[in-house]
C-alpha cells in the first residue's frame, strides 16, 4: 500500500480506489489542502505508470507554484521513459526484420543510449 500523507483525506480516498483504474480515486471537494491532492496524483500517476500507462499525465495547475514545477517534471520524466520505450521497440522491430541500421544512440542518452 502507498502511503499518499500523515493523515486522512486523500489517504483513505487512495485506499479505496480500484486498484487497476488510477483515474477511481475520488478528489476531495476542498482543494485547500495542496500537498494532499499532490501527493494523490502522483499516487495514482505512479499506479498508471507500474500498470504500464506511460499516457497518464499529473495536473499542474497548483497555485504553490514548487507543486506546478514538480508535477511539470514528472510528467516530463514519464514522455522521456515513453519515448525511450518507443525508440527500444522501434529498434527491436527493425533489428526483427534483419535491418541491423537502427540504432537509438542518436536520440537517447544514458542507459537508453546504451541498448
Amino acid at each position: 500500500m502507498v502511503e499518499t500523507t500523515n493523515g486522512s483525506g486523500w489517504n483513505a480516498a487512495y485506499q479505496d480506489r480500484v486498484p487497476d483504474d488510477p483515474d477511481s480515486i475520488e478528489a476531495p471537494a476542498d482543494f485547500t489542502d495542496e500537498k494532499a491532492r499532490f501527493s494523490a496524483e502522483i499516487a495514482a500517476l505512479a499506479t498508471a505508470v507500474l500498470g504500464g500507462d506511460l499516457t497518464r499525465r499529473m495536473k499542474a495547475d497548483y497555485a504553490d507554484p514548487d507543486l506546478s514545477r514538480s508535477a511539470a517534471s514528472l510528467n516530463e520524466l514519464i514522455m522521456s521513459i515513453g519515448d525511450n520505450l518507443s525508440g527500444c521497440n522501434d529498434a527491436m522491430a527493425a533489428l526483427a526484420h534483419g535491418d541491423l541500421h537502427g540504432g537509438m544512440r542518436d536520440k537517447h542518452r544514458g542507459a537508453s543510449g546504451q541498448l
